[in-house]
């Protein structure tokens, strides 16, 4: 016998989400729904503690049996944080619809920052969220970065992003100053640590920036020579060194260069290595060089 609907045309609503509504709908949810993600319904979670959530009118979507498609992390969200929301609800939908859900490219950081008048998006989305990182809690971390095993996924909002910006606003400056660093290093990491330094001494962070993207005028026991090198060994043997790992040398070499130190080889071992050629450990936010 052929199941029966519960909707014979498509109806929609704006509703106050409560925790027991989005019980129930999630109660009906089929089993074709994607996986849930304990780490989005955080994310959710916090954005909305933080005031940053905003109604988008993006549809919490019922099919015409009446079970829920589309809307598990935002049911989650409400049940976690026992709070409620103001909700578009989209009932009658083909059950065949879950197919196309979410297929088209999601907006994100780099597209909300060409929206508001940014350039160099992607290298300013990038380096705002290693700045999010390195901030947070007060304590000076970064994520090991690509190749280290697990990462830390980035929990930077869109008005997040754009208040951190308001409050950092030489990061743009940084930006024109290093890209001719990138044949070295990634740009986004050479921003950052740019803009780090330059709040130090802007003429000194300009000085190893430049050297270390053109290699004039150093000697031969030079730190940011030392780090050239050592980009440019790298990039050559195709090693793809981790960009938390490059920060960490950048840093140790900056350290060395206003010290008055001198090298020939840099190197920076975490602190959670217990030996050499150990990966980094997963689900933590290595611990870099202090910069002075």
């Amino acid at each position: 016998m052929a199941k029966r609907k519960k909707y014979s045309k498509i109806i929609h609503s704006i509703i106050k989400l409560t925790p027991q509504i989005a019980q129930k709908l999630l109660d009906t949810q089929i089993d074709i729904q994607r996986k849930l993600s304990k780490n989005y319904v955080k994310k959710y979670a916090e954005a909305f503690e933080k005031g940053l959530w905003k109604f988008a009118a993006d549809p919490i979507r019922v099919d015409w049996f009446g079970n829920l498609i589309d809307g598990q992390h935002r049911c989650e969200m409400v049940i976690l944080t026992k709070k409620s929301i103001k909700v578009l609800i989209v009932y009658g939908l083909d059950p065949e619809v879950y197919k196309v859900i979410d297929s088209g490219k999601r907006r994100n950081l780099s597209d909300a920052l060409a929206i508001n008048g940014e350039k160099s998006c992607k290298v300013l989305a990038s380096t705002l969220a290693l700045l999010y990182h390195y901030l947070e809690d007060g304590k000076e971390r970064i994520s090991p970065g690509r190749g280290t095993g697990e990462t830390v996924s980035l929990k930077l909002q869109t008005e997040e992003a754009l208040q951190l910006l308001e409050k950092n606003t030489g990061i743009r400056d940084s930006i024109k100053k290093v890209y001719p660093v990138g044949k070295v290093m990634h740009v986004s990491a050479a921003v950052f640590c740019h803009y780090l330094f330059s709040k130090k001494d802007a003429d000194a962070a300009d000085d190893f920036f430049n050297k270390l993207a053109t290699g004039i005028g150093l000697t031969k026991r030079s730190p940011i020579l030392a780090l050239r090198e050592a980009f440019l060994f790298d990039k050559l043997e195709a090693k793809t060194m981790p960009r938390g790992h490059k920060i960490a040398l950048t840093n140790k070499a900056w350290n060395m260069c206003r010290k008055g130190k001198t090298c020939t080889k840099i190197s920076w071992r975490p602190t959670h290595r217990k030996k050499s050629g150990e990966d980094y450990p997963k689900r933590n936010l290595e611990p870099i060089p202090k910069i002075i």
